[in-house]
């Protein structure tokens, strides 16, 4: 064991590749071969484990505590956790039309995941509160994350008018049938939806939030963007 953390810590990010890709395609094969719809869950999964992968390489590579924040660590999960229940169950009922009871149990389930990772940003573990700061404690000005939040949802609100104005059909969703309140409730869901389980949340805080800057410590950006590239697009 002491072996294997000492590798871990020597070779942070090549145990960060090594994790995520057996986690991953560990979890995403049995539903690929198979294409039963259950195990689809377990693809779903799989989309959150370079985060995850994030998590354990950083509690390895730094085991010690500091001062437990436990009561903002289970506000950010049950906030985290609503959130993304009602963000993933909206989402299907919109794009497949599943409301059932037995889905949004489901997804009540698959919700814990993204909490655990945002409320792991209060962990009591130096490591991981470092790595995963940023999601709990944001740097810079308040104006670029009000920008970021709010540039691509209204982008988005904004084309399909302009498509109307211009002739053209607006080639995804969101519906246009709904009117200007469903229309605007079908952007915010696609964006949140996106955020957590479609490249932000689940990918960017393993691939750019740990892998990136240890590649950066020893490359130029141009390089470690470029390894980084390479092992992200397997």
């Amino acid at each position: 064991m002491k072996k294997l953390t000492g590798w871990i810590t020597q070779h942070q990010v090549a145990a960060f590749f090594s994790l995520t890709y057996a986690m991953s395609w560990g979890l995403w094969m049995p539903w690929m071969l198979s294409r039963i719809e259950l195990l689809e869950l377990l693809g779903f999964v799989g989309l959150f484990v370079p985060a995850l992968a994030c998590i354990v390489v950083a509690r390895v590579v730094e085991p010690s505590t500091t001062e437990d924040h436990r009561r903002a660590r289970r506000i950010a999960f049950l906030a985290a956790w609503i959130l993304a229940t009602a963000v993933f169950t909206l989402n299907a009922r919109s794009s497949s039309g599943i409301p059932s009871p037995v889905a949004a149990a489901v997804f009540a389930v698959v919700a814990l995941i993204p909490a655990f990772v945002i409320a792991s940003g209060f962990s009591a573990h130096l490591g991981v509160r470092a790595r995963l700061a940023s999601l709990v404690r944001p740097r810079g000005h308040p104006v670029w994350y009000l920008l970021a939040l709010l540039l691509v949802p209204a982008v988005r609100l904004l084309s399909v008018p302009i498509s109307h104005w211009l002739g053209w059909e607006t080639l995804s969703e969101p519906a246009t049938t709904t009117g200007i309140l469903g229309l605007a409730g079908s952007v915010a869901i696609s964006f949140f939806y996106t955020a957590i389980a479609a490249g932000g949340l689940n990918e960017e805080t393993g691939w750019t939030g740990f892998a990136l800057p240890g590649l950066q410590a020893r490359h130029s950006p141009l390089v470690a963007s470029t390894v980084l590239w390479f092992f992200w697009i397997l």
